[in-house]
């Protein structure tokens, strides 16, 4: 019939479902009435991911005999796009007796290139390619792979010149820090009380973003290993305004040995009008604020803006003396409030030891 209606030999008959309404139900059944007819041709298979099935009905193809898939990096294409080549890869070679000859550790790379080039970013958990589809979350995968890899498929990090990844957070556990841990040899060792106030501080920021990544666990433990011993003066609260060509305004409570002091300031930052309330608070307690020598603000690479950042602040206690305090926090300000909370801890401590 088709010789009859083209002069020229067809080789190859596509099935473009190209509204993607198809089920892979249907898609076996119209190719099963195609092979039927015109068994002695190569078919394709076009499909588009409007019902978020194209990838299903392509393993349904597969499962026909079908010749040749139709895909794209990052499932771009119209509407919802075609199916995403890596997660087509990946279902015919696991789920199917065929194989796609696919470099498939050359996937993560290519998926980065087109991100790059389109400007269209694929979603976290897109599968294979997505930045945390190998992190795990929950304490009991870091548990289970500590077990000997008690949760795990097929689709392994190494698989595609990616790692395994442990996400920090409130979901937290003691595997899932162990686990970072040691795929942080740049770390120092802990001892098991610290590690227990590294999991706290790490799930107390996990209340306030998704999670803490590993680039951040140092930020944590050299947060902790200055902290003082005897604090003494605690921030209770501080409140800032700022707007629009006007000076920022602070407004800070100190808790200072259980005797609460609150001042207001105004400054060229929020820092500043929080250092000049600071100092009000201190005259209080014939108490003098020491002079700031450096501030550094560091967060790890990526430029995430929900990353953790570390302040370090240096202080001159005296004209032979220096101070360098560090606080971290997924906020600026408080990150720079911690530090120097530690300082007037400090500042309070040798001021009474040098009275005594």
């Amino acid at each position: 019939f088709i010789n009859r209606i083209s002069p020229l030999p067809v080789e190859r008959i596509m099935l473009a479902d190209t509204l993607g309404i198809l089920t892979p139900d249907q898609t076996k059944c119209y190719l099963n009435w195609m092979y039927a007819a015109f068994g002695r041709l190569r078919f394709d298979f076009h499909a588009h991911n409007d019902y978020n099935l194209a990838t299903a009905n392509a393993v349904a193809a597969v499962d026909c005999g079908i010749s040749g898939l139709h895909g794209t990096i990052n499932g771009l294409g119209e509407r919802s796009g075609n199916p995403a080549i890596a997660q087509l890869t990946v279902a015919v070679n696991d789920l199917t007796s065929r194989r796609v000859k696919i470099a498939e550790k050359e996937l993560q790379n290519a998926s980065m290139l087109v991100q790059n080039l389109s400007g269209k970013r694929c979603a976290w958990n897109t599968p294979v390619v997505g930045k945390d589809v190998f992190t795990q979350t929950c304490g009991v995968h870091a548990d289970g792979d500590q077990k000997g890899e008690l949760y795990v498929n097929a689709l392994r990090p190494e698989r595609f010149g990616r790692e395994r990844d442990y996400a920090l957070g409130k979901l937290s556990g003691k595997a899932s820090l162990e686990q970072n841990l040691e795929l942080s040899p740049d770390l120092p060792r802990l001892s098991p009380e610290l590690r227990e106030k590294v999991l706290k501080e790490v799930v107390r920021l996990g209340d306030q973003k998704k999670s803490v990544t590993r680039a951040d666990l140092s930020f944590i433990i050299s947060g902790l290993l200055h902290t003082p011993v005897d604090s003494r003066i605690k921030v209770v609260d501080f409140e800032l305004s700022s707007r629009f060509n006007k000076p920022p305004k602070v407004k800070v409570t100190l808790q200072i040995d259980e005797e609460e002091i609150s001042c207001s300031a105004s400054g060229d930052g929020g820092y500043d009008a929080f250092v000049k309330a600071v100092r009000k608070a201190l005259k209080q307690i014939n108490l003098k604020m020491p002079r700031l020598l450096d501030y550094e603000v560091r967060i790890p690479p990526g430029g995430r803006t929900d990353a953790l950042v570390e302040t370090s602040i240096t202080w001159m206690l005296d004209k032979n003396r220096t101070l360098i305090t560090n606080g971290v926090d997924c906020d600026q300000m408080t990150a720079a409030i911690r530090a120097t909370e530690k300082m007037l801890n400090h500042l309070l401590n040798h001021s009474k030891t040098a009275e005594s």
